[in-house]
């Protein structure tokens, strides 16, 4: 829609459009995690069927996936949780809480997911049979990258286009009113 098109909406309209955009992107972020989550399980079944009796890298594999699992399935469930909510918002600021309480949650789950997948990586190359250069090398670019990128998600994250043009939008609603 263009931005002379939107500024002939009434306030109300405007609000069921952000609305309606809102909600169409967590049915698709649910179902994109829904996907992921049944794709982690059956890696999970299928890694634990095919390598018993399991070595200490496998143990760990498991084990990240799992925590890995875990932590989509949240992320599903507050998808969930969060596109059913919709038929309950009235106004611009509860719909602005709850799309600032999600890129939180958001943000959450990215630094634990982050800190779960480089802690697996980093304990498979210890405990690979010959700890080389090389494996030194990767360790500390992994290192380096998530002391770099965890301050940034604490912060506030990288915020997306999008995610910024809907605040903005949810931000004059609420002024005007």
């Amino acid at each position: 829609m263009k931005h002379e098109e939107s500024e002939n909406l009434t306030k109300e309209e405007l609000f069921e459009q952000i609305k309606g955009k809102c909600k169409s992107r967590a049915k698709k972020e649910f179902y994109i995690g829904l996907f992921w989550l049944l794709l982690i399980i059956v890696l999970l079944v299928w890694k634990a069927i095919t390598k018993y009796p399991y070595e200490v890298k496998d143990s760990i594999f498991l084990i990240e996936n799992a925590v890995i699992a875990c932590l989509v399935g949240w992320l599903v469930l507050y998808s969930y949780r969060y596109k059913k909510m919709f038929e309950r918002l009235d106004t611009p600021d509860q719909l602005l809480y709850w799309y600032d309480k999600r890129m939180r949650k958001g943000r959450i789950f990215t630094i634990v997911f982050f800190i779960v997948f480089y802690a697996a990586i980093i304990l498979r190359e210890y405990i690979g049979e010959n700890l080389n250069s090389d494996s030194l090398i990767r360790l500390l670019v992994l290192l380096a990258v998530l002391v770099i990128l965890v301050p940034i998600l604490v912060s506030g994250g990288v915020v997306l286009g999008r995610d910024m043009k809907t605040i903005e939008q949810l931000r004059q609603l609420i002024d005007k009113e």
